[in-house]
């Protein structure tokens, strides 16, 4: 996600003569890099529920409908960040590779946490969850309940 420059408008761009052409002007600032997997055919902002938050939806071509909701405070960032940490290490994974190294294809992942490694929560052994969620000075029921409310926000 790139965030153009409130000051694009004045700056421009202006070719200044030679054999390529000297490019002068704005640069986008760079707020967030996730690989979604596939390309992405649509992207708006939106509130899926009347009352819910609102969201960056985006479709893939092959149909995949995706949301990026934005936390709304420090803790909530530092829970999900810490629970992205720890399930990364004790989720099994799918395929044998690295969730890590998937959505940092081309770009490292950053200020984004991964929803679908989130939903893994549940598939956990529930004695991995209690040890997830003392290291996070949670309960699993508190967890439960976050990532609960979280996806009810969109949806």
């Amino acid at each position: 996600m790139l965030r153009c420059p409130k000051n694009a408008v004045e700056e421009g761009i202006v070719a200044d003569g030679g054999l390529w052409g000297k490019k002068v002007g704005a640069n986008f600032e760079v707020l967030a890099t996730y690989y979604v997997g596939e390309v992405v055919s649509s992207v708006t902002r939106a509130s899926l529920i009347q009352g819910g938050s609102e969201a960056i939806v985006y479709v893939t071509i092959t149909g995949k409908i995706g949301a990026l909701l934005p936390l709304k405070n420090k803790d909530e960032i530092k829970l999900y960040s810490g629970l992205e940490q720890q399930l990364r290490l004790k989720a099994t994974k799918l395929c044998g590779r690295d969730f890590g190294s998937y959505r940092s294809m081309y770009a490292p992942v950053s200020h984004v946490v991964d929803g679908n490694l989130l939903r893994l929560w549940g598939t956990l052994d529930t004695e991995v969850q209690k040890e997830v969620a003392e290291g996070l000075d949670q309960t699993v029921a508190g967890i439960n309940k976050k990532l609960e409310n979280m996806s009810n926000e969109l949806l």
